[in-house]
């Protein structure tokens, strides 16, 4: 669930030298200043890739209707729907009372560790894997960023981009933190089943 937390970030008053021309043809040096603005972002939700500009043929808007980090939202359901199961299954007093007994526990706790698995195959996929691979920035090209294009060409990790990014860097180690708890607790998981079956 913490992958459904947005990024906001405080652009403060940006001055930069610029001309100014009078309407009677007289041009000076002067300061140019940029007014304060939030600009906040949701990973789990943003669609702008692919990015069709990229070999500045296309006019067509970027985007194709879908998010972009489809394993994020995989997370977030599978991760907590089995973790919750996960919980729910190992309960002691549901381990006593269960009415279907050994089966109907080994059934839960079994269908509990596919969906984590479900979840670190995606987010290993799209976060994890380096890939050659256009990323979108939504803090770039923003008035007062320090970076001008929102579209970046990476070759690393999604996730390891994020954490080493100034605006993404909280969000990029929560997914590393995701990616770890949810190895963490399959690990346990399957120890559980096993020593059910045993």
């Amino acid at each position: 669930m913490f992958l459904l937390s947005s990024i906001s970030y405080y652009f403060d008053t940006v001055a930069v030298p610029c001309t100014r021309c009078s309407a009677f043809g007289g041009c000076w040096l002067s300061t140019c200043y940029y007014t304060n603005h939030w600009i906040k972002t949701q990973p789990i939700s943003v669609d702008a890739l692919p990015y069709r500009n990229a070999t500045g043929d296309s006019n067509e808007a970027n985007g194709d209707g879908s998010p972009d980090n489809y394993a994020l939202i995989v997370a977030c359901v599978c991760g907590t729907i089995g973790g919750m199961m996960a919980a729910c299954f190992s309960e002691p007093a549901v381990i006593r009372r269960a009415a279907g007994g050994k089966s109907f526990i080994n059934v839960g706790l079994a269908l509990s560790f596919l969906l984590l698995v479900a979840s670190i195959v995606c987010l290993s996929i799209q976060m994890i894997a380096n890939k050659d691979q256009w990323v979108y920035n939504a803090f770039c090209g923003v008035e007062g960023s320090k970076c001008s294009e929102p579209y970046q060409h990476i070759t690393g990790s999604l996730a390891s981009h994020w954490a080493n990014d100034q605006y993404y860097s909280f969000y990029g180690r929560l997914v590393y933190f995701v990616y770890s708890i949810t190895i963490v607790l399959a690990f346990f998981e399957l120890i559980a089943f096993i020593a059910r079956k045993a």
